[in-house]
């Protein structure tokens, strides 16, 4: 038992003997408890429903008292949540026919002293923290199974487990879609009668490949061409594999098929397909309007940057260029008599024939 978890823990002190109570008090806090006492289980009543921290209830439990000591007990406190620890004191036969209930509510511990008392507590709260501890575990895991139930949930491909006999054992939404049908109504029958191929006489079934996983231990994949028979009677061609499943568990699960629809399959292809070609025309376009003119549709002024370090970085002397700078007189009175889209459509009609002049140049 650590001291961090003895410091984690409240115990709820009930003893009528104001003496007694300040005794085990002080005696439990010596242990680093936090220790709040009581005359009567009533006081405690809101403070033990409304607390969230690990507790303790001890009570001193008289015969008198007991029935209904019970009954609050029931009403305040659950059992699995906050152990109770009832010490008596003296033997009555009073506590005979109240026993059940007593041992039904808690531990009881008779005739002790205070290190009897505390050994008892540390003993329920190493019991408690390791129920605890095993419980985080569980959630955990829980969690972790509801995020793998997700994700196979998700995919594309339809997953199928089949245990050792061969039968169904269980299958994820994508499964249910190929196959056009419920788990319900495949979950429980043979993996031979449920993935039926259409194929010629003497072809290899699934049960083929499924019996060579089980010998080789090894993925072994349909050909590209398998048409899956549906339960409704309908076709599919499918793609896929069987896979040996190795888990370390009692499923008895052995095998697993994992496949996909082609259909689906030439889908993402065509969407990717279209996906490339459109990015391949918007790295032109982004292309045309950094290097040319919007205007004229000639190459701008960073192009033209380009052009001249390209050629004066180039160590060539029989490579000359000539730089030549074309003006256009009085164009500022074209744009403030006759406005920009005048001025404009000049501009453009000269660079379709400078465009024009460029492309007889090269061609000549």
């Amino acid at each position: 038992m650590t001291n961090n978890s003895m410091k984690s823990r409240i115990i709820y002190l009930v003893d009528r003997d104001e003496l007694s109570r300040t005794s085990l008090g002080n005696e439990f806090r010596k242990l680093n408890f936090r220790v709040i006492t009581a005359s009567g289980i009533g006081e405690l009543n809101d403070h033990i429903r409304e607390s969230a921290e690990p507790a303790i209830l001890l009570i001193d439990l008289e015969p008198a008292t007991a029935d209904d000591v019970l009954a609050l007990i029931k009403n305040i406190s659950d059992p699995g949540n906050i152990p109770v620890l009832f010490m008596v004191r003296q033997a009555d036969s009073r506590l005979v026919h109240s026993m059940d209930g007593i041992r039904s509510c808690g531990y009881v511990l008779k005739d002790i002293g205070f290190p009897v008392i505390a050994d008892s507590v540390k003993n329920v709260i190493m019991l408690y923290d390791r129920s605890d501890a095993k419980e985080s575990e569980n959630r955990a895991l829980k969690r972790k199974d509801a995020r793998m139930e997700y994700i196979l949930n998700r995919i594309e491909d339809g997953i199928i487990e089949i245990d050792n006999t061969g039968v169904v054992a269980g299958m994820n939404h994508p499964a249910e879609k190929i196959l056009e049908c419920k788990a319900d109504r495949i979950v429980g029958k043979t993996a031979d009668s449920v993935f039926v191929f259409d194929v010629e006489e003497n072809s290899p079934g699934f049960s083929h490949y499924r019996e060579r996983v089980i010998q080789t231990g090894t993925d072994q994949y349909f050909p590209d061409d398998t048409m899956l028979m549906l339960p409704n009677g309908e076709k599919k061609n499918i793609r896929g594999f069987v896979s040996p499943l190795d888990v370390e568990d009692d499923s008895g699960l052995d095998t697993m098929i994992i496949f996909r629809d082609v259909k689906i399959i030439r889908t993402l292809r065509s969407v990717l397909k279209q996906t490339f070609s459109e990015m391949h025309k918007l790295v032109n376009e982004l292309h045309k309007s950094m290097y040319m003119d919007s205007l004229t549709d000639l190459p701008n002024r960073i192009s033209l940057y380009e052009h001249i370090n390209r050629k004066l970085a180039d160590n060539d002397s029989k490579s000359r260029f000539a730089l030549v700078f074309v003006d256009i007189d009085n164009f500022r009175n074209i744009t403030k008599t006759f406005g920009h889209i005048a001025s404009d459509g000049i501009i453009s009609d000269i660079g379709r024939k400078t465009a024009a002049y460029r492309l007889q140049k090269r061609s000549g």
